[in-house]
């Protein structure tokens, strides 16, 4: 075994994630149909703004996010709408705070999801040691500058680093990358995962 910090992705690892949940429930508290907080959030492509990090601060991403939602929703009730997209996954978190290793969070996610890790969805983030979104990168997985610079944001090497990730894509990169990689989607796959490189 080599690898000395695990990488874990949230949607689809560390949780489970249903994003038609949090357009329902932004849609129900400003009055708008699920379908155009849709458009008016993600398909206009200003969440994909967020997560590269064209806007720096989470004072200003929040702002622009409520200003799309017409000003009908304050900054506490969407954290919380946008949290309830994110269902921990009990096994999967139980796992990894039993590790030795350092745990840290890899996420394409704008300050927004920050936010959440640190008040409604704390039980994630108490697990990490650290959480780093793309949005502080400026880059995005699977783009090779995401893992450059996400390395140099944790201070490791490509040959310290395990990414577990349910993305194909991803995985793929990391390896490019000179990371450890598995395509992880439940605790199971984790378990096995983990055991498979530590064999290694």
């Amino acid at each position: 075994m080599s690898f000395d910090t695990i990488a874990v992705d949230l949607g689809g690892v560390a949780a489970t994630f249903k994003p038609a949940v949090r357009s329902a429930l932004i849609g129900a508290a400003t009055g708008l149909t699920a379908h155009d907080v849709e458009a008016r959030l993600f398909a206009s492509g200003l969440d994909a703004r967020l997560e590269r990090g064209e806007f720096t601060t989470t004072a200003e991403a929040m702002t622009l996010l409520i200003d799309a939602l017409d000003r009908q929703m304050s900054a506490d009730a969407l954290v919380a709408a946008w949290s309830r997209a994110f269902i921990p996954d009990c096994d999967v978190l139980s796992l990894l705070a039993r590790r030795s290793e350092r745990v840290i969070l890899f996420t394409n996610n704008g300050p927004i999801v920050q936010t959440c890790l640190a008040g409604p969805l704390r039980e994630i983030g108490d697990v990490c040691d650290q959480i780093v979104c793309s949005w502080q990168l400026g880059a995005t997985k699977p783009a090779p500058l995401a893992f450059e610079r996400f390395a140099a944001e944790t201070g490791s090497t490509a040959r310290q680093l395990l990414l577990v990730d349910d993305s194909q894509a991803n995985v793929e990169a990391a390896r490019q990358a000179g990371w450890a990689a598995e395509l992880v989607k439940n605790a199971a796959d984790l378990r096995e995962s983990l055991s498979r490189e530590e064999r290694g």
